[in-house]
């Protein structure tokens, strides 16, 4: 937390000299009686903003890309120096660098704040890990086997059903407001989905699979009709409640009544857990 600080109040404070470097020399060249330097061009300022909002829209960027992303800024840079001051190049070429340099320095302060952020998220993601249990795989990685109960179900003539609940993450800060005080907003959200996995894995089985799809979780429940899986989105529904204080919003889909492809039921319980009051399902 302190290395976090630490590269925030030193990017600010980077920031506030670089952009305020022009009027206070202006004012000392006023009060000397020579005549105003330009020290930099106007659209330096563009370059390091740009630099910074796109450095820290980038989590995880890697010092390679950094690399890249700035031999384009510097590139581009050189190229617009030579189209305002081609005349004379030469004379404006020390500045130039100059200022080139002030916005690698910029770009490497910004990237240090990042990795600070980083860090402070991997804490924060171990401790709600250590806390409540592991992130389910994601929908991608248990599709496979989710589709294959479908197939075994369409197979053998038994039924299978799918879940989906929803939580809306606006809801965060009035189901924790004391988790808000002790972690950071954007944390929060990764500490409820492990609470919603460890209850929803604490209430099926071990046979029924569980994925993370966006913002639902999808649990297929094989050997379950419509009306157990309808209860049994409520059972998880309620006891999220309890234990979270999260309203989550209950969708489901059955083979062979609502529909008979895998993909088929991957709408329809989404869709259905869209909807604010359960109603009935059509194929």
């Amino acid at each position: 937390m302190k290395q976090l600080r630490f590269w925030a109040i030193f990017l600010i404070l980077w920031l506030a000299f670089l952009f305020n470097t022009e009027r206070v020399i202006e004012r000392i060249s006023e009060e000397i009686g020579s005549p105003p330097i330009n020290i930099t061009y106007s659209y330096t300022y563009v370059f390091v903003l740009v630099t910074v909002i796109f450095t820290l829209l980038s989590p995880r960027l890697r010092k390679r890309y950094l690399v890249v992303l700035l031999a384009i800024f510097i590139v581009s840079y050189f190229l617009l120096t030579l189209y305002y001051y081609r005349e004379g190049i030469l004379t404006e070429l020390p500045l130039t660098i100059t200022q080139i340099g002030a916005m690698v320095l910029t770009a490497l302060i910004t990237l240090q704040l990042n990795h600070s952020v980083n860090k402070f998220e991997d804490v924060v993601k171990s401790i709600s890990l250590n806390r409540t249990g592991q992130v389910p795989k994601p929908f991608l990685e248990e599709q496979g086997a989710m589709y294959n109960e479908v197939k075994r179900a369409r197979r053998y003539e038994r039924p299978v059903s799918l879940v989906a609940l929803k939580f809306d993450s606006r809801q965060l800060d009035v189901a924790y407001p004391q988790i808000v005080q002790e972690i950071q907003e954007a944390m929060l959200e990764q500490f409820t989905i492990t609470s919603m996995a460890q209850i929803i894995r604490n209430k099926t089985h071990g046979f029924d699979t569980i994925a993370l799809h966006n913002d639902y979780f999808l649990i297929i429940l094989p050997e379950i009709n419509g009306d157990k899986a309808l209860q049994k989105g409520r059972v998880l529904s309620d006891e999220i409640k309890t234990k979270l204080g999260l309203t989550v919003q209950t969708g489901m889909a059955n083979y062979p009544e609502n529909a008979s492809t895998f993909e088929r039921l991957v709408e329809l319980a989404t869709e259905n857990a869209n909807q604010v009051k359960s109603t009935k399902l059509s194929p």
